[in-house]
């Protein structure tokens, strides 16, 4: 044969040799990474086809379709259940990489738990390691060089209980094509025949047909958990066995459930990683991940642990456990807050106000609106004080949602938590300033005159309200005032509900007990008489400059706010609003808070007679959407207002 013919058969021997998939290693021999043929970028999960497309130029430079690397995400497992974990990464400076990575949790090692339960060779060279597609190396079992496999002693039910009733097994797994009948990836122990004592050992192995199936047997009859569909050999799957204390065991391939069978009894005598409970069987192809959890999976553990590595793809993510919904510091606002699901490219958050209906995300009248987020917290926004609502929220990515958490529900209450908010008078049945900036009642009302306010129950903001009447004087604070506090920016918000045969300039609010121009003294007060007795508006300096509203009609809830704002020009601008809407606004309107006074008028007292509730004195000029928040967020009173001027409001 001339030395050409030669040269070529070395040629297609070595190229066909590159060309394969993941070559086997020879026996004891360690394979480092830089000199072993990678596997497939899409060879997971059975999306192969086992095809070659010839485009493979017989080198590893990890540019061809063929040869292109595994990205994964090296995500820690930090569950405190984890019992066991082989990650089967070499650590070039200890080639011996068999160890336990699973966390301590209170476990000490030594004779007395084993912890932690590095794995021992049957023969050396067992287990080489290799580039895979889980996370970082693999270790490979070469079955074909007869009892090569690994094993732990110490890891059984005897030191370990939980392993008789609920634990999980995960693990990576991609099988050779010469796997034969019965090849077990991990074994809990040798089958034992002793008649009704017998081992419930258990397997996972695969069939003649290349099915993956799970086996335990207790009297030797009962049925195996098989797999319909056939794994693909040179292909990397993602299995969890799930096993129940009421002897259950449930199987699962790549994040979704494949079947359940009962009646299916489970023991720990050791654990076996390439071979079956025979000892006659062994695995031939990849193993990696392993791990062993003292729990039982649910469906959402199972898919968010499978979601962990990157080559796990094809499922929607988890559903979002842990959802907490509060009170925000901002009126009409809720803060939610719930646990990262993996694999996620964002969430939605859903609310109502409807208790009775859970909310269906593939059902529009089932909640009011939705938000999606990319964060795992949000602030749900105009919500309604005095209502309850119920929040809830999925994962979704490009296969789709997860089912809706758990609804957490929240009441939204009044916020005293606002860093603007001075003052704050609910007249829940006493007088007392309920933000207590100073924690010494300095800014609580008193009565003059002996007076007694009569409170009732009526619906603003959910609890009582204080009725004012002409022949039971006013309350006030003379420590309110612009010496203790810096008012030259500063909102009054106040609910009001006029009784008839009121006076005019009956006031709601004064700051002072004289009109001196120079200071500035102001009021919210009944501005007109006949015929039109019920008109409020603002009064500052004297009778010459006020902003004035619509009339108002008896017995009938109104929102009444004044905001004085500095222009840096004159005295500031006052604007004047009712039920959330501006009704006038004026330049160069001077104020000044002497104190503070409730239910009387700067000088001539004249008394308000009618109800008033929710006082609030800012330190800032609201917007105009913040006082429409408030006009909006109290209780049933106004739910779904739109701030416009309502029907029974004239201009």
């Amino acid at each position: 044969m001339s030395s050409k013919w030669i040269l070529s058969i070395m040629i297609v021997a070595l190229v066909g040799w590159t060309q394969v998939g993941c070559m086997m290693p020879e026996e004891g021999t360690i394979i480092y990474d830089q000199d072993f043929p990678e596997l497939p970028a899409d060879n997971v999960g059975g999306t192969d086809d086992g095809t070659d497309d010839g485009t493979d130029d017989g080198t590893d430079d990890g540019t061809d379709v063929d040869q292109v690397p595994c990205i994964t995400n090296d995500v820690p497992d930090l569950d405190s259940d984890l019992l066991v974990y082989y990650d089967f990464d070499k650590d070039f400076n200890n080639q011996n990489e068999l160890t336990d990575e699973s966390p301590a949790n209170g476990r000490s090692g030594g004779d007395e738990s084993g912890w932690p339960y590095n794995l021992s060779e049957s023969f050396s060279g067992a287990v080489t390691f290799h580039k895979n597609c889980a996370n970082g190396m693999a270790g490979y079992y070469d079955g074909s060089k007869g009892d090569y496999y690994v094993y732990n002693n110490d890891f059984n039910d005897t030191k370990i209980p939980s392993l008789i009733g609920n634990f999980t097994i995960t693990m990576w797994i991609n099988g050779n094509e010469n796997n034969s009948k019965w090849s077990s990836t991990y074994s809990s122990g040798p089958k034992k025949n002793e008649g009704a004592l017998s081992q419930s050992n258990h397997q996972l192995d695969v069939t003649t047909n290349n099915k993956l199936r799970v086996r335990s047997f207790d009297n030797g009859d009962q049925p195996d958990l098989v797999d319909d569909d056939s794994i693909i050999n040179g292909v990397w799957y993602y299995v969890t066995i799930v096993h129940e204390e009421n002897d259950i065991f449930t199987l699962y391939r790549d994040g979704i459930q494949v079947k359940s069978l009962d009646s299916m009894m489970a023991s720990w005598t050791q654990l076996r990683l390439g071979i079956n409970r025979n000892s006659d069987v062994y695995w031939k192809g990849y193993i990696d991940e392993f791990k062993v959890y003292g729990l039982a999976f649910d469906k959402n553990d199972v898919i968010d642990k499978c979601l962990a590595y990157s080559q796990c793809k094809g499922i929607a993510p988890a559903t979002p456990d842990n959802l907490t919904a509060v009170v925000s510091n901002v009126n009409g606002q809720a803060n939610l807050i719930w646990n990262p699901t993996n694999g996620t490219d964002n969430y939605n958050v859903y609310w109502t106000n409807n208790p009775t209906i859970p909310i269906d995300p593939d059902d529009l009248s089932s909640y009011i609106k939705f938000i999606t987020v990319t964060e795992t917290s949000t602030t749900v926004n105009e919500l309604i004080v005095g209502i309850s609502y119920d929040f809830t929220v999925t994962a979704n990515n490009s296969f789709g949602n997860s089912e809706p958490a758990d609804e957490a529900n929240v009441i939204i209450t009044e916020s005293k938590n606002d860093s603007g908010l001075l003052v704050y008078y609910a007249f829940d049945g006493d007088l007392t300033d309920s933000v207590r900036k100073f924690n010494d009642g300095r800014y609580d009302l008193s009565l003059v005159r002996n007076a007694k306010l009569v409170y009732e129950t009526v619906q603003v903001s959910g609890n009582q309200v204080a009725y004012f009447d002409t022949n039971e004087g006013y309350a006030f604070n003379e420590n309110f005032n612009e010496i203790n506090e810096n008012l030259e920016d500063f909102t009054i918000s106040v609910w009001i509900r006029p009784d008839q045969n009121m006076s005019k300039f009956s006031s709601v609010v004064s700051t002072g007990d004289q009109t001196n121009k120079n200071l500035g003294a102001f009021q919210i007060a009944q501005t007109s008489s006949s015929p039109n007795p019920n008109r409020i508006g603002m009064f500052a300096q004297n009778t010459d400059l006020k902003l004035e509203g619509p009339t108002m009609t008896h017995n009938t809830w109104y929102h009444v706010v004044f905001t004085k704002a500095q222009n840096g020009v004159d005295e500031g601008t006052g604007t004047f609003y009712v039920n959330g809407v501006q009704v006038e606004q004026l330049a160069d309107f001077k104020t000044g808070f002497l104190k503070l006074k409730v239910g009387i008028n700067r000088v001539s007292q004249n008394n308000w007679k009618g109800h008033i509730d929710e006082l609030k004195i800012y330190n800032r000029s609201l917007s105009a959407s913040e006082i429409c928040n408030l006009y909006k967020n109290h209780g049933t009173l106004n739910a779904g207002a739109t701030c416009e001027t309502p029907n029974n409001v004239s201009r």
